[in-house]
């Protein structure tokens, strides 16, 4: 798990994983449907244990390497993620310019004055 985030009970996360596979084991069971990883994801995505937010902001940093490519500029690649995630451009930038503020375990580059003391 993430250490910035508030860790849950080890139990808990367990019974939660027990439960979704469970239910999804149903779903494919019921359904005669192959599980797979697409189907699980579409799973919790209908169960809404994965919500559209979650989706788009995920989606931001997949996005903008292409975005960054195909526009002329950066704020055009940014303007471009917002409209394909329903993401305020301000939130898109921030999670360009933060992204580790959001999840991703990317770290800030450091200044180099900083690095040769």
């Amino acid at each position: 798990m993430n250490n910035e985030k508030n860790n849950i009970d080890k139990e808990l996360l367990i019974e939660f994983q027990e439960s979704i596979l469970q239910k999804f084991k149903a779903l494919c069971d019921k359904d005669k449907i192959t599980p797979d990883f697409y189907t699980l994801i579409d799973f919790l995505y209908q169960t809404n244990v994965i919500k559209d937010l979650t989706i788009a902001k995920f989606m931001v940093m997949e996005l903008y390497p292409a975005a960054l490519f195909e526009n002329e500029s950066k704020m055009n690649a940014i303007l471009d993620i917002s409209i394909r995630t329903g993401l305020s451009e301000k939130t898109v930038y921030n999670m360009i310019q933060h992204p580790e503020s959001f999840g991703y375990g990317i770290s800030k580059k450091r200044n180099k004055k900083n690095n040769n003391k």
